[in-house]
């Protein structure tokens, strides 16, 4: 994987970050919390709370269980992971999956942030790939079930205002 080969020092530690912040929707659930101290935000929290809950259920209890693809660094003689040691199956990417859903709900609670919540879960996603965590197609499956997810719990792609 020719992201891999792009590893220095500084970049290892930007990498390591990413994922560790994102694990388990741990980002996602502190942008949540800090919603719901504000009554008008409640509501855009709790769907947060409710798109990262789906997203692991479809992820990590029905997909990865299902597919069961081994991990990059299982499998490529002399590739290196670099981080704690996953669990589970690969496809597709827990962390991918909840970064992308946590951005698209995280926008409808703070939409001023919606540029620095979306290159959070790219840089996330990238993550995984340069720490020999996942295969890209293991992140872009997990983006793309996580957008759906989020839509899902949201009412569609776009928001729409009240009735």
């Amino acid at each position: 994987m020719a992201i891999v080969e792009l590893r220095a020092p500084w970049l290892d530690a930007v990498m390591l970050a990413a994922s560790a912040v994102a694990q388990g929707g741990a980002l996602w659930l502190v942008l949540a919390a800090v919603g719901w101290t504000a009554q008008a935000r409640r509501a855009a929290a709790w769907r947060l709370l409710l798109a990262i809950a789906l997203t692991y259920l479809v992820v990590d209890l029905v997909l990865k269980p299902a597919i069961g693809r081994p991990r990059p660094f299982e499998v490529v003689s002399g590739l290196q992971l670099l981080g704690v040691v996953p669990s589970g199956a690969s496809f597709p990417s827990g962390h991918a999956a909840r970064a992308f859903a946590g951005a698209l709900a995280g926008s409808r609670l703070y939409p001023a942030l919606r540029w620095v919540l979306w290159s959070v879960a790219g840089l996330v996603a990238v993550s995984r790939v340069y720490l020999a965590a996942h295969w890209p197609s293991d992140v872009v499956a997990g983006g793309v079930v996580g957008v759906a997810c989020a839509w899902f719990v949201l009412g569609g792609p776009t928001q729409r205002p009240a009735a």
